[in-house]
């Protein structure tokens, strides 16, 4: 393992991505394997045990390309499998938690939305967190079963997207929240239809909160602590693709390749890296 090294990240699909952004703008000279788990999204409605054997396998994907750290860019996966993944390797793995502390520090109402999947929201973690912050502030906590598909199949900002957004944040609007946090990576590609949707709702400021740069800031303070991290300009030996090749996006999917799933993921990545992209000009292993 050396500073050359790189970094795997994953999630059921794209969410992650806007972790990844983080962690290039953050830290350029890293490289970046991202596993999209397609094949097994949503995690969401999946059991502990059997996201213990998926996320395992990643894990174990991840060792043998002798990645030097591990992301685990999924709320979900952060809080069913995290203890499990870390006995596996000596590998850092860094997981994804929602910011209820920066949340319940900066609110002035004292109540405090959870945007969450029906799994993070019953998990035993997630608990243990709100409870830590119980003295401070009230946290309301809403499952958003629809959110994951919306952002997959990349609808976001149609009509249906925006009733579903305001479905989901009213009753908190109504309540009188003042900061609302995004428990789930895929709900960072759906900030713009959220703000939207507080600013026709009310004319109070609600801050959102998602969990990419503690999650980024984190990763750096552990590959500093071990001397791994890579301080220079990672460049790829391809000459011939652009500067996006140092990320490298892996779906876990079998089959052949689905080109219109890639044309949805042309959107997702541009909107991310703020140009126009083509994820054929990064490598895809089906």
């Amino acid at each position: 393992m050396t500073q050359q090294s790189p970094i795997g990240i994953f999630d059921s699909g794209v969410g992650g991505l806007s972790i990844a952004k983080t962690i290039q703008n953050i830290m350029p000279g890293e490289q970046l394997i991202y596993i999209a788990d397609h094949q097994f999204s949503p995690y969401g409605n999946k059991a502990t045990d059997i996201l213990k054997q998926r996320t395992s396998l990643i894990v174990e994907y991840f060792i043998k390309r002798g990645c030097k750290a591990i992301v685990v860019a999924c709320n979900t996966a952060t809080v069913h499998t995290i203890s499990y993944l870390r006995t596996l390797t000596d590998i850092p793995i860094i997981g994804v938690e929602p910011a209820l502390k920066p949340a319940s520090q900066m609110s002035k109402t004292g109540l405090v939305g959870l945007l969450a999947t029906q799994q993070t929201i019953n998990s035993d973690s997630l608990l243990r967190l709100k409870a830590r912050f119980e003295d401070k502030v009230q946290v309301e906590l809403v499952p958003c079963p629809l959110f994951v598909d919306l952002v997959e199949q990349g609808q976001l900002n149609t009509e249906y997207t925006r009733q579903a957004v305001k479905s989901y944040i009213k009753p908190l609007i109504e309540k009188g929240i003042d900061h609302l946090v995004l428990g789930c990576t895929h709900y960072a590609f759906l900030i713009h239809s959220i703000s939207q949707c507080i600013n026709e709702l009310t004319s109070k400021p609600v801050t959102i909160i998602e969990p990419s740069m503690p999650v980024c800031l984190e990763l750096k303070r552990q590959l500093e602590t071990r001397g791994i991290l890579n301080k220079g300009i990672y460049v790829s030996p391809c000459e011939d693709v652009n500067d996006q090749s140092k990320l490298e996006f892996l779906s876990t999917k079998l089959e052949s390749a689905d080109l219109s799933a890639g044309i949805k993921l042309n959107g997702l990545f541009s909107l991310l890296w703020g140009t126009p992209i083509d994820v054929n000009t990064i490598e895809l292993a089906h």
